[in-house]
Parts: structure tokens; sequence; C-alpha cells
């Protein structure tokens, strides 16, 4: 037995295991800000900056809860943090500084026709998933027109990020992982989730390797046996909460997974 071993965060990099966040009833949405992650807990209105490293979890808006319930899709760009929360996507400037929060002053960026459930920003461009109009939307993020609107990759609730060239969408229903094409939306490939109910995705670079890690969040229900003293039976099965945040690993080779050209 090793008595002098160093530290869990000194031999395992935060990439490679499942974040666990201390206190949260759902997880949702996931935008990465600089060593830690920011997530969303729409039950209680809560913006999460998370220590992946840790699970140690901080609420950052303890005085703007009320604006943030029911929020699901989350995003940031340069100095400003995006969110959804029902009909309306709202963006906040100024809100990064030294990678923390500085201030939250939400405003009004487009409202939809329906609930929506996630948001990517890229440059001069918002990418907004919306389940009920089956599609993505995106708008100019100067203007906020409606620039085009893409053919949504599943059938539920989905939340999106983006990565240079391509969006990753996760499916709720399907627990599912989409990459589509950033200028098209077409499907490039999807990976089966290993767990049910992914709820939010967000990617980060490798420290070492600058390669991305896909952070996928989870959050559903879960059965355990209750032990009650005071009952008949003492032992119940009841559900309880569970939220979670974990890396996916995938391999894609473009060249094996391209379709031979079709004979004319």
């Amino acid at each position: 037995m090793n008595f002098h071993a160093p530290p869990a965060s000194d031999t395992l990099l935060p990439t490679n295991r499942t974040v666990y966040p201390i206190g949260v009833s759902t997880i949702y949405g996931i935008a990465p800000l600089g060593k830690t992650l920011l997530a969303l807990d729409s039950l209680r209105g809560s913006l999460l900056q998370i220590d992946p490293a840790t699970d140690n979890t901080t609420i950052v808006n303890p005085g703007l809860t009320q604006l943030f319930m029911d929020a699901t899709g989350l995003a940031i760009y340069q100095e400003t943090l995006w969110f959804t929360c029902r009909e309306q996507v709202y963006f906040c400037p100024q809100a990064i500084q030294a990678e923390k929060i500085n201030r939250l002053s939400p405003q009004l960026f487009v409202t939809l026709p329906y609930p929506a459930n996630g948001v990517a920003v890229w440059e001069s461009t918002v990418y907004v998933t919306c389940e009920k109009a089956g599609c993505i939307f995106v708008f100019s993020r100067d203007t906020g027109r409606e620039i085009t609107r893409f053919y949504a990759p599943g059938v539920g609730s989905e939340n999106i990020a983006v990565w240079q060239e391509e969006l990753w969408v996760c499916d709720r229903t399907e627990q599912t992982v989409y990459c589509l094409e950033r200028g098209t939306g077409a499907v490039q490939f999807s990976v089966l989730t290993p767990f049910e109910f992914p709820s939010g995705l967000g990617i980060v670079q490798h420290p070492e390797t600058q390669e991305k890690i896909l952070y996928v969040a989870y959050s559903g229900d879960e059965l355990y046996i209750l032990d009650n003293p005071n009952a008949e039976p003492q032992y119940q099965l009841a559900k309880r909460d569970r939220s979670f945040i974990h890396p996916l690993s995938y391999h894609f080779d473009p060249v094996k997974n391209t379709p031979p050209p079709m004979a004319i």
C-alpha cells in the first residue's frame, strides 16, 4: 500500500472523471469557464459554477434565482453569457471578467413562439433549439433577425453547443448526441449516450493534448431502497434526483464512414 500517493487531482485529469455537483436538483446546459463549468439548476433557478476536479459547486446568482427559474440553455461567448428561459433567449453583456462571473444584467434577445431549449453562440451567429418547432433557429447576433433554420436531428428536447465548424446536439428523448455541420445542419454522425436523460453538453480543450473533451450532463431520477423504521414494510422502493456530468468518449473515422459514390 502506498501511503504517499499524490492526491487524486494530481493523478487524474478533471476531464477523465465523472462530476457530481454538490447540492443540485437538476443540471441543464453546460458552458466552460476557465477551469470550471457553468451549469443551470432550472428547478431552483441557480446558475452554478462547478469545479470538475473536486465537485465543489458555487451558486453565482444568489439574488437572481427568479430570473433563471426554468432556464435550460446556457452559452458563453467572449464576455457575454447567454441563456434560454421558457420562450425567451437572454444575454448578459460583460458578465464574464477574469474567468469569473462579474455581473448579471439579462437583456432580451429574441422571443420564440414555443419554448427555447438550448442556445449556442459562435462569432455573429446564435443557434437556438426548439423541440415544438422541430428545428434549430439561426439568428444574427447583431440584429436578432432569423437567418435560417435547420431540421432538428432528434425528436425530443435538445441542448446545443458549438465547436469551430461543428454543432453538437444532445437529445433527451433519444438519448443521443449528434454532430452537425455548423453551416448546413447536416448530421455527420451520432453517438448513443451511456446514461439516460442527457440534458446539456459543453466542450472544453484538454490541458495537455489540446483535444476537445465533450462533457454531457444527465438529469433524471433513480430508484433506491428507502429505510423507514416507522413504516410497514420498513424497506420501500423510492425515487430521488440524480444529476451528474460525464465526459463522453467516442471515435469517428470520416474515411471509413463515408458512403461510396452512387453509380449512375
